[in-house]
């Protein structure tokens, strides 16, 4: 097998493949920094997208995705050590701050399962605001918590126009407390209020009442 490289004036493109392999322009390997001032296409024609991988395969169970690096189309691979984070993706913005990532999506690895973590930037110039949502490998999602004791565990207010549930017992209770305390003439006076709480969400608050005994 000849290996070699050829330039297609008619489109302006340069290929790298096998003499005798027809279409196995995939071969490549190169070292060091690359600039590509056009798109570059994988296994496919770019068309007007920077990058295009392409991997002509279908699979109809999610575990041969799920269990095979080699039926995935795109892999980042990095070195393991027990706790420690890998590499990820990162958004970066030309002409403000280019070499500060301003969102990410990357994974912490550790002996007893993976964790995936996104974030975004708030200041610019800083990087990345901590760890806003995290994958947990027992399929737990934390909101500001690394580590969610909960199907969905937020370190944080929740505000939510309607709750759910597929459960009755316990989902809904009322609560009224008070806001203000008074003595009149000596009999004791107090204003309240009463919240709705829904599944451990507080979904309504009444107003404070006037004076009452």
């Amino acid at each position: 097998i000849q290996r070699v490289l050829w330039y297609e004036y008619s489109s302006g493109r340069t290929y790298i493949g096998n003499l005798n392999g027809s279409g196995s322009y995939a071969e490549v390997y190169t070292r060091g920094s690359h600039y590509i001032d056009k798109n570059l296409g994988i296994g496919k024609e770019p068309g007007i997208a920077k990058l295009r991988v392409y991997k002509p395969n279908k699979y109809s169970s999610a575990i041969d995705v799920t269990t095979s690096v080699a039926n995935n189309a795109i892999v980042i691979d990095a070195l393991y050590e027990n706790n420690y984070f890998q590499p990820g993706i990162v958004w970066a913005t030309t002409g403000n701050n280019e070499t500060i990532p301003k969102a990410g999506i990357w994974t912490k690895t550790t002996d007893n399962g993976t964790k995936l973590y996104i974030s975004t930037s708030k200041v610019q110039s800083y990087g990345l605001a901590g760890t806003t949502l995290i994958v947990h490998p027992d399929n737990k999602i934390g909101i500001n918590n690394e580590n969610p004791s909960e199907t969905l565990d937020v370190n944080g207010n929740v505000n939510a126009q309607t709750y759910k549930s597929s459960g009755s017992a316990g989902l809904s209770t009322t609560m009224t407390y008070v806001t203000n305390v008074q003595v009149v003439n000596g009999a004791i006076q107090k204003k309240t209020r009463t919240a709705t709480i829904t599944g451990g969400i507080k979904t309504s608050l009444s107003d404070e009442t006037g004076w009452t005994s």
